[in-house]
């Protein structure tokens, strides 16, 4: 199950979005149909980069919240005082790395204004791979790594594994998904100083509010409008 969980996270790398208008594919996020710029290269090696910060960040933070201490030893951290730890303490240090990479890419991909920027998706690809990725580096069985301390120490490492690969597969399909068409949701109509407001492709029970100067919103035969002569024309 572990192998097909990788496997899959390659093809995502690789993946295509269909939309009613077009076809979109991505390879590694970004949208082949439209011209790569150097700085949007720049932006996702950054972002690539925040996400291996963050991950040794976290285990910084993780020890310093159970009074662990870290020896930085290359691109490891070692905990010197591991035997005087308790196990829960040990499995917080272990999965902080992780659990900090999700907490920062969950956020940046749940704000318009970072989530599809170069840099969200250099940080997010980067955070799949390792995450899901770990498992076959670092397994629970290596006497080594994160997954190996969650696991040591009474924890259940590949149920943590995949949560954190779960979340980041999430964060990587919001960063690529179609943005919805606004005349086709079920509630539209909010605009200010229009004349009209097209009706959308679904129009079963909806109303659409025809005036100028003015705003409203319209589901059925509920309606709230700042209109002072509104034109309602049930669909």
């Amino acid at each position: 199950m572990k192998y097909i969980i990788c496997v899959i996270l390659l093809c995502l790398g690789f993946s295509g979005c269909a939309s009613s208008k077009s076809m979109k594919f991505y390879i590694l996020g970004v949208d082949v149909n439209e011209a790569v710029k150097a700085e949007d290269v720049g932006e996702m090696l950054i972002g690539a980069a925040a996400s291996a910060a963050t991950h040794i960040a976290g285990h910084y933070v993780a020890a310093e919240l159970v009074d662990g201490d870290i020896d930085q030893q290359g691109m490891h951290e070692v905990v010197t005082n591991y035997d005087a730890l308790s196990q829960s303490d040990r499995i917080m240090i272990g999965r902080g790395g992780f659990l900090l990479q999700a907490i920062a890419n969950t956020t940046l991909t749940s704000f318009e204004s970072t989530r599809k920027s170069s840099f969200t998706r250099g940080y997010t690809l980067a955070t799949m791979a390792q995450s899901g990725l770990y498992i076959i580096s670092s397994p629970p069985s290596s006497n080594d790594g994160d997954l190996w301390m969650i696991d040591d120490n009474g924890g259940n490492a590949n149920l943590e594994w995949g949560l954190y690969t779960g979340t980041s597969i999430y964060n990587f399909y919001r960063i690529n998904k179609e943005d919805p068409d606004p005349s086709e949701s079920l509630v539209y109509g909010i605009r200010k100083d229009v004349k009209s407001i097209k009706p959308p492709i679904h129009t079963t029970g909806h109303t659409i509010i025809k005036s100028a100067n003015c705003w409203g919103i319209g589901f059925g035969s509920r309606v709230i409008s700042n209109c002072s002569e509104t034109k309602l024309t049930k669909r």
